[in-house]
């Protein structure tokens, strides 16, 4: 963290706030702000956020369930370009691609990765006519591919 956020290794990072803004340094490169910058304007405008809390299993499972909510995540134009795993196609042009992962730890093994789970969205981007799918996408379980 030092190194990419060009802070002092000596201190402990979350508990110094080095642009003065009450946001600790800490807080800034998990929010993937600039802890040597006052930047909450920044932060409204651009920088996403994500909430996730834990609800009562379903009837019918004893999995652990959570709402999660990721939100204000920036699109940008892109080119075309190949496809990394299909030879001979091309991504079109403003597609941008956002992964969700979620990963759950278990109780009774601390040392265990616990389960994993990602959802890859393709979003189309043009900055005249905005996005596609526009508005909120909502997910089930079913969305994601599952790992372990």
């Amino acid at each position: 963290m030092e190194a990419l956020s060009r802070t002092n290794p000596l201190v402990p990072e979350d508990l110094l706030d080095s642009d003065r803004d009450g946001v600790t340094n800490v807080a800034e490169v998990e929010a993937h702000g600039d802890p040597l910058s006052a930047d909450l304007d920044f932060h409204r405008e651009r920088g996403y956020g994500y909430s996730v809390v834990p609800l009562p299993p379903t009837a019918t499972s004893d999995r652990a369930c959570y709402r999660t909510r990721v939100e204000n995540v920036s699109l940008v134009p892109t080119l075309e370009r190949p496809h990394p795993f299909f030879p001979g196609e091309f991504i079109p042009a403003g597609t941008n691609e956002v992964y969700l992962y979620l990963q759950v730890g278990r109780d009774n093994d601390p040392r265990g990765a616990g389960v994993g789970s990602l959802f890859i969205q393709e979003i189309q981007y043009d900055p005249d006519t905005g996005r596609t799918p526009a508005g909120m996408i909502s997910l089930t379980s079913d969305d994601f591919i599952v790992g372990t």
